[in-house]
């Protein structure tokens, strides 16, 4: 299922960039850990690095941050490499982008 969804040139809803088998993640709208389901509504693929960074946010948090972020561009690499560190324990430690 992910191999043809990708082939359909799916973007992160977050960063925008192309997503690829080696780096998709499938990241819960609303957090599972602020109440989310697990269920078909309450999911969608991202990119490994945005879904790192979301963490715990819901979507909307996560997309306000970044449309503020992408105002103070010096900032926002800074912001989402802190971001992922906090969420990088859950993937062995290991960082993306």
């Amino acid at each position: 299922m992910i191999e043809t969804t990708l082939r359909e040139g799916v973007e992160c809803p977050y960063c925008h960039e192309q997503l690829t088998p080696r780096f998709v993640s499938v990241d819960h709208i609303q957090p599972r850990s602020r109440g989310g389901a697990d269920s078909l509504e309450n999911i969608h693929f991202t990119c490994l690095s945005c879904n790192l960074a979301k963490s715990d946010l819901t979507d909307e948090e996560f997309k306000l941050l970044m449309e503020f972020l992408s105002l103070y561009p010096l900032m926002k690499k800074s912001v989402l490499r802190r971001l992922k560190v906090g969420g990088a324990s859950y993937y062995g430690g290991k960082l993306q982008k």
